[in-house]
């Protein structure tokens, strides 16, 4: 299947997210049929690990100055 994303550029801002919230929908009611891919897990992992470690944690400010450089 193609899709024509030159319309969906086309779409103002709240089509946009109006055509998003459509598809997310579509996907939720399907998720039965669908098979995560292996790495899916360990990033979540991962990234549940990274809960446990506090001290790791980046405050919004240097997550914006490491965004900036």
């Amino acid at each position: 299947m193609l899709i024509d994303t030159k319309k969906i550029d086309k779409l103002p801002l709240s089509g946009q997210i109006e055509l998003m919230e459509a598809v997310m929908g579509a996907l939720g009611q399907n998720q039965t049929d669908f098979e995560p891919p292996a790495w899916h897990l360990d990033d979540l992992e991962a990234r549940a690990q990274e809960l446990n470690e506090p001290e790791k944690w980046l405050t919004f400010e240097e997550v914006r100055e490491t965004l900036k450089s």
